[in-house]
């Protein structure tokens, strides 16, 4: 799980156990030994077919669930992904928010303040930033990394479900409409060297420091390498 384990002050740790991995493998021979047993009854009772379907998705993620153990790729990845931010994202960034459109943005009408999503477009944009890491005190199963500042996004949008007059809602939705989305797009589309993409932004991968504008991207053990082919399928 990603920035939990506190390392002192400015540090957090990321543990892999080599017995979690093992039984979760396990697990997975099991669905696909169910799977099998399902096929081979070849049941027409429609609840056995759903429960066929999910097995065979389930047994789809293996091999990226099983990757997330490996931290020592995790941190190549941070190391990458945190160079190709900091090179390209700025420009990406500005040339996207030049060309929206807010009187017909989708979130702008749900936001208790959209003043807030205009003055993050009309500025150079967010910094987004990678926690860096630290190879002397990382290893096979421990991951170092710098502690990243702010609240999670899912804190955010939580507190907007409890109290939503008082809440910082637009604050995430801004976050969310003006910054995450472009993000995911930049990655998977715009990239003009280095093809990779987060493939796991959930809310609580994502941090953002009201005080210095920056959002972070955590967890990077979910990544993929595109082509310049797949991005122009993708674009389609």
């Amino acid at each position: 799980v990603a920035q939990v384990n506190l390392l002192g002050e400015d540090k957090v740790v990321k543990v892999s156990w080599k017995d979690t991995l093992r039984r979760m493998k396990i697990d997975f021979r099991l669905f696909r030994h169910s799977r099998r047993i399902l096929q081979t009854l070849d049941l027409s009772d429609t609840d056995a077919r759903i429960v066929e379907k999910m097995l065979y998705m389930v047994g789809l993620s293996e091999d990226s669930t099983c990757l997330e153990f490996d931290l020592v790729r995790e941190r190549k990845m941070m190391e990458r992904a945190s160079t190709f931010l900091g090179a390209e994202w700025q420009s990406s960034w500005i040339e996207w928010a030049s060309k929206v459109d807010l009187a017909h943005a989708p979130l702008v009408a749900n936001m208790q303040n959209p003043a807030l999503l205009q003055q993050l477009l009309e500025s150079k944009g967010p910094t987004v930033k990678v926690p860096s890491t630290f190879p002397e005190l990382s290893g096979e199963q421990a991951l170092v990394q710098q502690k990243a500042e702010g609240e999670s996004l899912t804190c955010l949008l939580r507190c907007t479900d409890m109290a939503p007059a008082e809440s910082t809602s637009p604050q995430a939705l801004g976050v969310l409409a003006a910054v995450i989305v472009p993000l995911q797009g930049f990655m998977l589309l715009v990239l003009s060297e280095h093809h990779g993409c987060h493939t796991d932004p959930h809310p609580g991968n994502f941090r953002f420091d009201t005080a210095t504008r920056t959002l972070w991207v955590l967890d990077w053990g979910c990544f993929i390498h595109l082509d310049r082919q797949d991005r122009r399928n993708m674009c389609r």
